[in-house]
């Protein structure tokens, strides 16, 4: 029911998942970002394709796109 309470609104399961994502979305939460980000364009790889770059070897850096 809408807040004039004669109009019938209809929910799907999509408008109650998104409804439910709200109080994350508004919160007022502290996000602290951690790593580095590796700037070469085609960095080297070995056989596993891990990044063989030192520059670009932790675990947080992935090639710039």
């Amino acid at each position: 029911m809408a807040a004039d309470g004669r109009t019938r609104l209809r929910f799907y399961p999509s408008d109650i998942k998104a409804l439910g994502t709200l109080p994350r979305a508004n919160a007022d939460t502290v996000s602290r970002f951690v790593g580095g980000r590796c700037n070469d364009k085609k960095p080297a790889v070995d056989a596993s394709g891990r990044l063989v770059s030192e520059r670009c070897r932790t675990p947080t850096r992935g090639p710039s796109t």
